[in-house]
């Protein structure tokens, strides 16, 4: 479950969408929280990976 939960916010972040509505998103109380979930990971190579993927 927490796979898709980074998925989603890393696609959101691709996106542009400001983190502080990211971290509302996923209920996270701080938006520095929000950061050191997304800062771990390349949300272009997240992106572009789960958009590859046959579902």
């Amino acid at each position: 479950a927490h796979g898709l939960r980074h998925t989603h916010a890393a696609e959101l972040r691709t996106e542009g969408v400001d983190i502080g509505i990211i971290s509302r998103q996923l209920g996270h109380r701080s938006i520095a929280t929000t950061a050191t979930y997304l800062d771990h990971i390349a949300p272009v190579a997240v992106t572009e990976a789960m958009r590859g993927r046959v579902w």
